[in-house]
């Protein structure tokens, strides 16, 4: 059984061009130490290395307008998909869900929605 656990460092792939993060999103490795200890021996210590898949913090930015009277509440599912000319029935099975939100708009009313990756609900 694990009691607890402590982190000692973390190692990320330093990056030397600037990044378009406008239209891009970028990935990285990160490699994780950790020491846990367990209720057998307080006092010694395993040592875990934990590698793991991160990404490079991103927004976006949504302006939506409701054109009908009535109010509604409206699902928004955001993707991340392959670049290509081909239609995209082909590539579905490659779709990253990245966020799913939901937003209730009166009618007539325009919202611009501001979501971060810290947000995302997925």
């Amino acid at each position: 059984e694990v009691v607890s656990t402590q982190s000692t460092g973390y190692h990320k792939k330093r990056v030397d061009k600037p990044l378009d993060t406008k239209h891009h999103f970028y990935t990285y490795r990160e490699m994780k130490k950790y020491k846990v200890y367990t209720t057998n021996n307080d006092q010694e210590a395993i040592k875990v290395k934990n590698a793991s898949m991160d990404h490079i913090p991103y927004s976006f930015n949504l302006k939506v307008k409701h054109k009908n009277r009535g109010d509604v509440m409206v699902c928004f599912r955001v993707f991340l998909v392959p670049e290509s000319d081909e239609p995209l029935d082909n590539w579905r099975t490659m779709f990253i869900e990245l966020d799913k939100f939901v937003e209730s708009f009166k009618g007539g009313e325009t919202k611009e929605i501001e979501r971060s990756d810290k947000d995302s609900s997925v």
